[in-house]
């Protein structure tokens, strides 16, 4: 798991790095070499000189995208004391500009420098104690909501409950009070993550209990939200998920928690509100579509889960944008053509190295189609592509299933942001997001029987 998460932050990393590079007064030369640079050197002074070029909003995105996974990547590794003592330099010689940025991020590493189960507690407990008296500029511009979950998980790991419980409760407080004067998604989604890990570990009753699930399941970003804010999102997701309550140090973090919500409702017997819930979660990820299914299959029978689908689900969902392209023989493809139908849509690119390795699924997809076993169409689509190597790859691989060629908007009008990404088309005219990372055949085949 750990091993695959890392090549998913890889991955993502790339394309941050990509979408960071935007200032108009620093050459394109220099952009490259300055984020190149930044990602590799240990050079305390070349860390300095490269800094001094960066906005506030470069700042961020650097520091809490790209630097700071130098440790959760190294983390627990012999690398990790080597990134301390770079940041421990930075922190020292850096102009006052970058404390705000880097103080958070440097409080949360020196407490916990020898992993989450490192019984000198007094560091961790000091360091969370200067972390939540920051003013709030340091923790606008430090994210320090993501270290102090992160202290407050590590205090718990060691048996602090009282101490983890006033860090969570105070980064809780002081998350709310930047989100009502900003409401931003970052802030929101290390929210969701706080109220959550508070029913979770701390709740003990059911009032607090139900409280705290629905805020979790409020603050959770939707599908688009996620979206637009998915490179520090989903760096904080894996490495909660990894690194907590239950691991080394992570609970059990997701992008949304209406699934969580469903289930505590279903304890409490409430199957009207449960399924309001089960249905938002499918809605939200359609990775839970099993859920939705098995709920609903489990405690209503006056309709079909198919009615229920049809009449009730898809039609809170979101009309896809028309679309007409040449494939690379020439003939055009239209969404208009496959009206009525179940309809996978794959954003692609020969470039891209998931969407290879997704390839042979998708090709086996095809087959299946040809062969009459699949009751579903596919259109493949190539961006940021050329046609010669679109066809030098087919013929390379032996595939076969058609690919049309991005006219350079159809990506942008389906926000596509980031490869792979597909989309899978109702018969009712509705569009789905299949989630990259999660098993998108899974649900294809189970969404398509009906």
């Amino acid at each position: 798991m750990k091993k695959i998460s890392l090549c998913i932050l890889s991955v993502f990393m790339v394309f941050s790095i990509k979408a960071q590079v935007a200032e108009d007064t620093v050459s394109e030369n220099f952009k490259v070499y300055r984020y190149n640079t930044l990602l590799l050197t240990r050079n305390i002074d070349t860390l300095s000189q490269l800094i001094k070029t960066f906005n506030n909003e470069e700042l961020f995105d650097w520091i809490q995208q790209n630097f700071w996974m130098r440790f959760a990547v190294s983390f627990r590794t012999i690398n990790y004391n080597k990134e301390l003592e770079l940041l421990d330099s930075l922190y020292k010689n850096s102009p006052k500009k970058l404390l705000p940025f880097i103080e958070p991020l440097f409080l949360w590493a020196k407490a916990d420098v020898n992993g989450a189960d490192n019984k000198d507690s007094s560091v961790k407990i000091d360091n969370a104690l200067k972390l939540i008296r920051l003013n709030d500029d340091f923790w606008e511009k430090g994210y320090a909501g993501r270290y102090g979950l992160l202290l407050s998980c590590s205090l718990y790991v060691i048996g602090h409950r009282a101490e983890s419980q006033h860090i969570l409760d105070s980064t809780i407080f002081r998350l709310s009070k930047l989100n009502k004067a900003h409401e931003d998604l970052l802030i929101r989604s290390l929210l969701s993550h706080g109220y959550y890990i508070k029913y979770k570990y701390f709740d003990k009753n059911y009032a607090d209990s139900l409280n705290d699930i629905k805020l979790a399941a409020k603050y959770s970003m939707d599908t688009a939200e996620q979206n637009s804010a998915i490179t520090h999102t989903l760096n904080d997701n894996v490495y909660l998920l990894n690194y907590g309550i239950e691991g080394l140090y992570g609970t059990d973090a997701k992008h949304a928690y209406i699934g969580a919500y469903a289930e505590f409702l279903k304890k409490l017997g409430n199957k009207i509100l449960a399924l309001r819930e089960y249905t938002n979660s499918f809605i939200e990820n359609a990775d839970n579509f099993s859920d939705l299914e098995n709920f609903y299959n489990a405690n209503f029978n006056k309709t079909t889960f198919k009615e229920y689908l049809y009449d009730s689900v898809f039609v809170k969902l979101k009309t896809p944008a028309p679309f007409s392209l040449k494939n690379i023989l020439g003939k055009t493809i239209s969404l208009h053509d496959y009206k009525n139908n179940w309809v996978l849509i794959d954003f692609w690119g020969t470039w891209c190295g998931p969407c290879i390795a997704e390839m042979p699924k998708v090709n086996q997809l095809y087959d299946d189609i040809k062969n009459h076993k699949r009751d579903i169409r596919l259109i493949s689509i190539s961006c940021l592509d050329k046609i010669e190597n679109v066809m030098h790859f087919q013929s390379s691989h032996n595939y076969d299933f058609p690919v049309a060629m991005s006219n350079g908007t159809v990506e942008k009008d389906y926000h596509v942001e980031s490869f792979p990404t597909k989309y899978l088309i109702t018969p009712t005219g509705k569009i789905i997001l299949l989630r990259f990372g999660y098993d998108w055949l899974k649900t294809v085949n189970e969404l398509t029987k009906y």
